[in-house]
């Protein structure tokens, strides 16, 4: 029965969708079967999942059996496969309109999902920073939270929000929700005195949260990223690469040691 992880801040701009993405491709090379969630309007991890080119099969203008919004209805869902190794439920522009819906759909949406569940190892929901049905509907339904974060001041505000909004879903909703860990996405690898004051407040802050490998932001990444590709296949060699796969095995110990 899978894993359900929610990737959340309430900052946009902190590598949700980059952290998403290549941990989706990660577990899929430790042979994990994974499915990806795109609750973001903005679509880009469905679009990186197809390299930037979504088949004209797949027409991300109506909602259908292989988009996410179809969850809040009740709907049988088809995931789509993407390029990378993962199954995809596509986000839409279509998603605006669930922030409407009332409580009664984020369960709809919690009971769908978890139809899902036997297929699959992991669920990775890439979620969008505003808080609402988007972001609510994902956290009651899973399992772990990860939580990217950059070293600014902004994001390490929005970092401790997004930790209060799992607090009170935890307490309030869904009682199996936990912190996974802090994942630092940002930086070189001499970090300046602003960022490394925000490297020691978040480490301060996070303690045993705080996922032991930071992602270094470099050109490699940034390239992967512009090609809609994965750091795994693009810097197969490169310090990044080794990273990714350091936060993987990291999070599969963690999952594990939740039972």
């Amino acid at each position: 029965m899978a894993q359900l992880i929610s990737i959340a801040n309430q900052k946009g701009g902190v590598g949700k969708t980059h952290v998403t993405f290549n941990l989706a491709v990660g577990l899929t090379r430790k042979e994990k079967k994974v499915l990806v969630v795109d609750m973001d309007p903005q679509f880009n991890i469905t679009d990186w999942s197809f390299c930037g080119d979504i088949p004209d099969s797949l027409n991300r203008t109506q909602a259908s059996e292989s988009h996410a919004e179809s969850l809040f209805d009740l709907q049988e869902v088809s995931p789509v496969p993407s390029e990378h190794g993962f199954d995809i439920l596509l986000g839409s522009k279509h998603l605006n309109a669930v922030q409407k819906l009332d409580m009664d759909a984020l369960y709809d949406f919690k009971d769908a999902i978890f139809k899902c569940r036997d297929q699959y190892d992991f669920i990775l929901f890439d979620i969008p920073p505003t808080l609402g049905n988007l972001q609510i509907a994902p956290l009651l339904s899973s399992n772990f939270v990860v939580v990217p974060t950059t070293l600014e001041l902004d994001s390490f505000s929005k970092m401790q929000d997004i930790i209060s909004t799992i607090d009170s879903t935890k307490s309030r909703y869904n009682p199996n929700l936990n912190l996974l860990g802090i994942l630092i996405n940002g930086g070189g690898k001499v970090l300046d005195i602003n960022a490394q004051y925000f490297y020691d407040q978040t480490i301060e802050y996070a303690g045993d949260s705080l996922f032991s490998t930071r992602w270094h932001n470099n050109a490699k990444g940034r390239q992967a990223r512009t090609l809609s590709l994965s750091v795994l296949d693009h810097a197969k060699g490169d310090l990044i690469a080794r990273q990714i796969k350091d936060t993987v095995n990291e999070l599969l110990e963690r999952v594990n040691d939740h039972g």
